[in-house]
């Protein structure tokens, strides 16, 4: 089989010829190796895995650091040394964004200011929203098909959901749990607002080229209570779900944390699976306990923990790799993973065992 047929016939529930072997490889993972092997698509061939492009886009005007720029908006971003500022001017007040680098980490940018750090910034940021007008752009959508052929799939991007946009990128855990009790009226109309909006660029995700939808959730009791993911979170992902269903997609969640407590949520919510199903050590959710709940036609990714999968020996890892093919063989919708990514400096010998593991568990 190619690595489209793979990966297909593990997200129909058809029988592979294996099982598909699909990680994340980000530049967090490529900046520790060698110039000449600092591309996605290369490594991801060179180590025989399946090629499974994440986050491909299909839709523009939308979403904070997008095109908003007006004749009622302007933007200004200076980068000074290893910091890059982002600021916002609108009729409602100015926004500003720093972010970080770390040469330590492999160029991961770290977010030290927040667009939302007081409540007079709620309004302007509340006015970006409100100015955003999602529009479809297939364009991209179909020239990444198109470009990944017959060695993987593309995963078409759908938002998150409002509250996981604020914690993770806007506002910050601390001060979106606080500004709740604080400031509750205009929170409400603020995620009002961004929930109607993020539908819109979810029903343009949908309608879009492609089999697979992706929503970059990273939902977890790290960031979101089991009662603010039943309130806030469940009713957009049932959303989702129908309009997934109405055009005949697969639709999936990234969610790489602890979801063991929002697991009977989930099940509830329509989603077809879940990829970056994390595992204890890094997670506390094993492929089997979410399909006892989801059903035996979800789909999972996952089942290598990322710190074995850099850490351990490669006769160890060759066995842990076997116990997770062992117990997810039996049903087709699994596909392997280091959950949520491939971490750097990752022994090549631990690549090798996990393809000839699957090669001689298959032969």
């Amino acid at each position: 089989m190619t690595g489209r047929e793979r990966l297909m016939a593990a997200l129909t529930g058809k029988k592979p010829d294996r099982m598909p072997w699909a990680p994340i490889i980000t530049d967090y993972t490529l900046s520790f190796l060698p110039e000449h092997e600092q591309d996605n698509y290369t490594f991801t061939k060179k180590i025989g895995a399946d090629y499974a492009k994440r986050w491909v886009p299909s839709y523009k005007g939308f979403g904070i650091n997008s095109d908003l720029i007006s004749s009622k908006i302007t933007q200004k971003v200076i980068i000074k040394d290893n910091l890059t500022i982002t600021e916002y001017s609108t009729p409602m007040g100015v926004l500003k964004q720093t972010v970080t680098y770390s040469e330590q980490a492999g160029i991961t940018p770290y977010i030290i200011e927040h667009y939302i750090k007081t409540e007079n910034d709620i309004a302007p940021y509340t006015y970006l929203w409100e100015s955003m007008d999602p529009q479809a752009d297939y364009g991209k959508t179909s020239a990444e098909i198109e470009s990944i052929g017959e060695d993987g799939i593309a995963m078409i991007t759908v938002p998150s959901t409002p509250i996981l946009q604020l914690i993770m990128f806007d506002m910050g855990l601390a001060a979106f749990n606080y500004f709740l009790v604080d400031y509750p009226e205009k929170m409400k109309k603020l995620l009002d607002i961004m929930t109607e909006k993020t539908l819109t660029a979810a029903k343009l995700s949908m309608e879009a080229p492609g089999y697979v939808r992706l929503i970059p959730e990273n939902s977890g009791t790290r960031l979101v209570s089991p009662s603010q993911f039943k309130e806030h979170c469940l009713p957009v992902l049932q959303e989702f779900s129908k309009l997934s269903r109405l055009n005949d997609k697969k639709l999936l969640m990234h969610a790489c944390g602890h979801l063991k407590l929002l697991m009977p949520m989930i099940a509830q919510s329509g989603i077809d699976g879940i990829e970056s199903l994390s595992s204890p050590p890094t997670g506390d959710t094993e492929p089997e306990y979410a399909r006892e709940l989801m059903g035996d036609e979800a789909v999972f990714f996952g089942g290598i923990d990322p710190v074995e999968f850099q850490s351990l020996k490669s006769d160890i890892l060759a066995v842990r790799v076997e116990q997770v093919i062992e117990r997810n063989k039996d049903n087709p919708r699994f596909v392997l993973m280091p959950s949520d990514s491939t971490p750097p400096n990752v022994p090549m010998e631990n690549y090798k065992v996990v393809i000839e593991t699957l090669k001689r568990m298959y032969s």
